[in-house]
């Protein structure tokens, strides 16, 4: 029985550790992401050490806001399971981008598709997705 406490504290402390090392890694390749951003601000527009902060902070504002957004959780039945709201979120954020005229697959031409997996494992290109609302469904 002191043998089964034992396994199971040191897979609890095995997938704690590796947890942590995920959210560090997470961590630094956002810090990556945001110094690549104020150097590219700099060389580009020209920003100084003022605007640069002021763009940080509406970017950390930003940022919390999206991670309210997304981490509000909506529960449904299927296995008693929760799913977070960071499809409305993401939809959310993209429909104001493009409220203003932006496009972010004509800025930042990567090939990347954002897609997102309904509960019945069913996939849709979130992009598409908010083409057809934005056309009314059709």
């Amino acid at each position: 029985m002191d043998g089964d406490i034992l396994k199971s504290n040191y897979k609890n402390q095995i997938k704690s550790l590796a947890e942590t090392k995920r959210e560090e890694t997470l961590g630094v390749v956002r810090r990556l992401w945001e110094l690549t951003a104020l150097l590219a601000l700099s060389r580009e527009f020209g920003f100084g050490p003022k605007r640069l902060k002021r763009f940080a902070d509406a970017l950390t504002a930003a940022q919390a806001e999206f991670n309210t957004r997304a981490t509000a959780t909506d529960p449904y039945n299927r296995k008693h399971q929760e799913l977070t709201n960071i499809d409305a979120a993401i939809v959310q954020t993209i429909r104001e981008l493009r409220a203003s005229g932006i496009d972010h697959r004509k800025i930042i031409d990567d090939g990347c598709e954002i897609i997102m997996t309904d509960e019945n494992g069913k996939q849709r290109n979130i992009d598409d997705f908010i083409d057809r609302l934005e056309r009314g469904g059709k």
